[in-house]
């Protein structure tokens, strides 16, 4: 389960992230670029899943051009997979949980 280790502290690095430029005032998203999705179990899949427990899932762009080494100096968005397009997700934190008085 590396992999799915590696996810799990993926989620928690981006949520805090997230949460220490809103306790500064700002408004804040992430955005992650992964493989695109072949199934259900796949990694991205995976990646989402758990995600959604802990974040807010903005938007996914589905089909973006992969931007390869070299083709914008300074950006290498390449992916182990080596697909021509990947899934960008926009991701949040969820809305903070309100009590009735």
């Amino acid at each position: 389960t590396p992999m799915v280790d590696g996810h799990v502290s993926l989620v928690k690095e981006i949520r805090r992230r997230l949460e220490h430029a809103v306790s500064r005032g700002l408004e804040s998203t992430a955005f992650i670029a992964m493989a695109a999705a072949e199934s259900e179990k796949c990694a991205t899949s995976s990646f989402l899943n758990l995600a959604k427990k802990d974040l807010k899932i903005v938007h996914i762009k589905k089909d973006v051009p992969n931007i390869k080494q070299g083709e914008i100096d300074g950006l290498d968005c390449s992916l182990a997979d080596g697909g021509d397009v990947v899934w960008v997700a926009e991701l949040g934190l969820l809305p903070a949980a309100t009590t009735a008085s």
